[in-house]
């Protein structure tokens, strides 16, 4: 599996944080105030929110996509509004197609969503991954088969958290409109965007007692035992059927042994 230090030599993505979808309860949206943020946003609309006991005044769901400053400086001043869904995003635009797919296999592989509890990693036809089901909470989506919701350019690989509900927000520090004013893209992303390997070695020799590995030596070489161990019992504990591949996130979730996994170096994907 690549590493961050190799992929940042061959890999140079531009990097454009953002705010994606973000969802709000509220009383009435008037047409003046709708055609404002759609002119000051990718798209906004409103619906029917489901029922809300605690806040039954507030039936109406606005949705905003990519909204510029403008269109948070308009949210702001709408009262009363309630924050209830938010997407952190990120697009990496890469020169080329190919480049996008590194980025997104890169991820498969070695992103690993902390707490992930009784989440059930998804698949998407259009090779999308999801680390959880759609529920209150926190996920994170990406994907690399659609262009930039910021630039238009096609070469993106695109990561988002998805953080439904008022708590979800809450743990992200967004507790009204003007936070999303305010978001701190760099810091969200330096906590939340954790890639992992695991070391073989390490988890061969786990419960042995011993803090080398056991290498034998023979006339036409090395045998590596402790990392031939390491091996088998991290294909059986990290296959991914539906991804047809390998991942430390199920690795993560199907084993105790959270101790042979180490942090890679991510600064080169950070805004």
């Amino acid at each position: 599996m690549n590493s961050i230090p190799e992929l940042s030599l061959k890999i140079n993505p531009d990097i454009y944080p953002h705010l994606d979808k973000l969802t709000f309860r509220t009383d009435r949206v008037t047409d003046k105030q709708l055609y404002a943020l759609k002119d000051s946003a990718r798209f906004a609309g409103v619906g029917r929110g489901h029922y809300m006991p605690i806040n039954p005044a507030l039936p109406v769901l606005l949705t905003v996509v990519v909204p510029t400053e403008r269109a948070l400086h308009l949210l702001v001043e709408k009262k009363p509004l309630i924050c209830n869904y938010g997407e952190p995003a990120i697009d990496y635009i890469s020169s080329t197609r190919r480049e996008s797919m590194q980025i997104n296999d890169l991820f498969e592989d070695h992103f690993v969503h902390s707490r992930h509890g009784k989440h059930q990693v998804v698949k998407f036809d259009n090779g999308g991954v999801a680390t959880g089901q759609r529920r209150k909470g926190r996920r994170f989506v990406w994907y690399s088969d659609l262009p930039s919701k910021v630039t238009g350019e096609l070469n993106c690989f695109h990561l988002e958290g998805r953080h439904q509900g008022t708590d979800a927000l809450r743990r992200i520090n967004v507790y009204e409109p003007s936070d999303w004013l305010t978001f701190d893209h760099a810091t969200y992303w330096r906590q939340n965007l954790r890639l992992l390997d695991v070391n073989l070695e390490r988890l061969g020799r786990f419960g042995s007692g011993r803090r080398k590995s056991l290498v034998e030596h023979f006339s036409s070489g090395t045998f590596n035992r402790d990392l031939f161990r390491g091996s088998i019992l991290f294909r059986d504990r990290a296959a991914v059927e539906e991804l047809q591949r390998y991942s430390i996130q199920r690795f993560a979730d199907n084993s105790s042994r959270a101790q042979c996994l180490h942090k890679l170096n991510v600064s080169a994907l950070l805004p």
